[in-house]
């Protein structure tokens, strides 16, 4: 088997030599995992910060990235703003997706 391009928005260290889906010729079909964590709506703002402050530290500990690292994962935080804005995006990518395939959930 030989991998023909990786999913990411960038190249994986553990196959730098395979191009993403973008670098392959197919600009738009990256498809990355991501994960986040929410609170409870009327969160003190301090509490939110204080949370997101926690989570970027253990995120970037040299051990824990080493780990991502050693299974394939890029991991990073983004802000409150930016991981807003990544749910609305994707969940109008995949409604249009699902739209146009005639997916329904149940």
């Amino acid at each position: 088997m030989r991998a023909l391009a990786v999913a990411d928005t960038k190249r994986s260290p553990l196959l730098p030599d395979v191009p993403t889906v973008a670098e392959a010729g197919l600009p738009g079909a990256e498809s990355v995992a991501w994960y986040g964590i929410v609170a409870p709506a009327g969160t003190p703002p301090e509490i939110l910060t204080r949370l997101g402050d926690e989570i970027a530290k253990a995120v970037h500990n040299p051990e824990v990235q080493e780990k991502f690292t050693s299974l394939g994962i890029s991991a990073g935080t983004e802000s409150r703003l930016e991981f807003g804005k990544r749910m609305t995006t994707e969940h109008a990518r995949f409604k249009e997706l699902f739209k146009s395939i005639n997916l329904q959930l149940d």
